[in-house]
């Protein structure tokens, strides 16, 4: 099956080069509405968002496709598990609810760039490089202010809890042990929730797993699909 990968907020497909290029399946990464090369379109909820990616996976003719979503792309594949034949959901630092600080809401509107600095310091382990958290935070001021409080906003809004039972496909769940974004906590209450579901913490690991530990992540989802 093919592979979709779907970025979390403030993000763009460029975010899985590093991944991809460790993993030996047909791939394919997208730019959501108004991220990287897309053109933007308001989107206000993770249900428009969901509709998006639908569209986009069905116009391409995918056949039964493995997703693979990063935060809030893991809470669109979340959606998404409820309205199509799937092979197999990977869900990579997301939960059934992503709440959003209401002081991080404001400060990206008021001081955008002080607010990507602070999502950056939030979403990768202590070790990680500085080159590393440098791409993370251009990629998100090229996203702009506007785009990235429209996503933080419909994480916010998003509650895919009661969704999670309804859960059809195998499911991978992987998170960093030292995630601030999305606690270990939330995959935790994901695996129990979820029907067939497999969860692997990564030592040393924040928010952005796929950037942090792109050779230790392909593992896993080479394991994982040998057995879906």
């Amino acid at each position: 099956p093919t592979l979709v990968f779907i970025h979390g907020a403030g993000n763009e497909k460029g975010v899985w080069k590093n991944l991809m290029d460790e993993l030996p399946y047909h791939s394919i990464a997208l730019d959501l509405p108004g991220h990287g090369g897309s053109s933007y379109r308001p989107l206000e909820f993770m249900e428009d968002y969901a509709s998006s990616v639908g569209e986009f996976i069905k116009a391409l003719g995918f056949k039964k496709p493995v997703l693979v979503g990063h935060s809030m792309g893991g809470a669109i594949t979340i959606k998404l598990s409820s309205l199509m034949d799937l092979t197999a959901a990977i869900l990579v630092g997301t939960g059934g609810r992503l709440w959003v600080n209401p002081r991080l809401l404001t400060k990206i509107r008021e001081n955008f760039h002080e607010a990507v600095g602070l999502v950056s310091k939030w979403s990768f382990f202590e070790g990680v490089s500085e080159d590393i958290r440098k791409v993370f935070s251009e990629m998100v001021l090229r996203t702009g202010r506007f785009v990235f409080y429209q996503d933080m906003r419909a994480c916010n809004e998003y509650a895919g809890e009661g969704e999670l039972k309804s859960m059809k496909c195998p499911a991978l769940i992987v998170c960093g042990k030292n995630d601030l974004m999305t606690p270990v906590e939330l995959s935790e209450k994901m695996k129990d929730k979820i029907p067939n579901a497999h969860l692997v913490v990564l030592e040393n690991c924040g928010h952005m797993a796929h950037m942090e530990k792109p050779k230790e992540l392909a593992e896993e989802i080479k394991r994982f699909l040998r057995g879906a």
